[in-house]
């Protein structure tokens, strides 16, 4: 799309030139300088873009999981942005249902969950998520199990 709109602004400028020389010229250089303007300054906005939290940087805290409708959990927590100059915009989970007793715990379930927030570097925000993870059979206790997996800045 972008080739064809400088197709036809070249065209119109060689067109235009041939008649009024000063004002195609005049045009071109106010092209040249804008376009030197928006590669220039779009390239802070570009590294910021490129910038990217990995999942070492953003901590998950004070989980806590119940029953909700229908055999389903809802998980909550904290999730916080250790990165200090990126806004964080979404976190990948990798959310684990164990089932504990006294000799430890056993995995009895497992999803990821994506979740949108945008996060200010140094900043935490709560979240909420619902699960379904089946029904497992738990003869200890229900343990949860979370671990940032993917994150987009």
């Amino acid at each position: 799309m972008q080739w064809a709109l400088l197709a036809i602004v070249v065209i119109a400028l060689f067109l235009l030139s041939g008649r009024y020389p000063k004002l195609a010229f005049g045009i071109f250089a106010a092209l040249v300088v804008v376009v030197a303007g928006v590669v220039f300054l779009g390239q802070d906005d570009a590294a910021i873009r490129k910038a990217q939290i990995g999942p070492e940087n953003v901590t998950v805290e004070n989980t806590a999981g119940m029953p909700a409708y229908g055999g389903a959990y809802r998980l909550t927590g904290r999730i916080k942005n250790n990165h200090a100059s990126v806004e964080l915009k979404e976190v990948v989970l990798s959310i684990v249902m164990q089932d504990c007793d006294d000799t430890g715990c056993q995995s009895v379930g497992q999803t990821d969950e994506q979740v949108n927030l945008r996060i200010p570097a140094g900043q935490a925000r709560d979240f909420s998520v619902t699960v379904y993870l089946g029904e497992p059979a738990i003869s200890g206790t229900i343990g949860w199990d979370f671990t940032v997996t993917k994150t987009r800045s």
